[in-house]
């Protein structure tokens, strides 16, 4: 079965992981990861990480929502495994920057921006997924494990490329 990328390249559907070597060939560099990051994002890892975690926060707290009618701190922490107090401290930070609000101090709301953010987040993260499953033949824990640690480094041009493709690819295949 051959698959049509865009007018010029057609694939078939065993050399999907070719694709996915060519755009994560930073993966065989002898660089740590963290080094990798670093460069990629053109920042320090201390605020490479607080930005991953903010966005962690974010998703979840989304997820939370679809799930229950009010999502509480002591619910994020179970649902990531974190202390109560890290994520009190973290919900601070993201109130403070206008993604969270919290009513009586207890139920946890994103605000529009919060919930725009978290939103992208999510898609990001399913769109990874998608393309990993697709590309490099995992089980959706394996993909859905690496798309976690993905795409908050992913370049936004690399990710449209990525969202294209399995657009694309799941247009041809209905």
């Amino acid at each position: 079965m051959l698959i049509r990328f865009g007018k010029q390249k057609e694939l078939r559907k065993s050399d999907y992981h070719v694709v996915s070597q060519q755009v994560f060939s930073c993966v065989n560099s002898n660089e740590s990861t963290d080094t990798m990051l670093a460069k990629a994002n053109k920042g320090t890892l201390k605020e490479k990480s607080m930005k991953e975690s903010a966005e962690n926060y974010l998703e979840t707290i989304l997820l939370l929502q679809r799930d229950n009618e009010t999502v509480r701190a002591i619910d994020v922490a179970n649902a990531l495994g974190y202390s109560k107090p890290s994520v009190s401290r973290a919900m601070g930070i993201l109130k403070a920057e206008g993604m969270l609000e919290s009513e009586d101090g207890n139920c946890l709301t994103l605000t529009k921006e919060g919930l725009k953010k978290a939103k992208a987040l999510l898609d990001r993260h399913e769109t990874i997924t998608t393309f990993l499953m697709m590309t490099a033949d995992v089980s959706q824990e394996i993909a859905e494990e690496d798309a976690c640690k993905m795409e908050h480094f992913l370049n936004e041009k690399t990710f449209k490329g990525i969202k294209k493709f399995v657009k694309e690819v799941g247009e041809y295949n209905q």
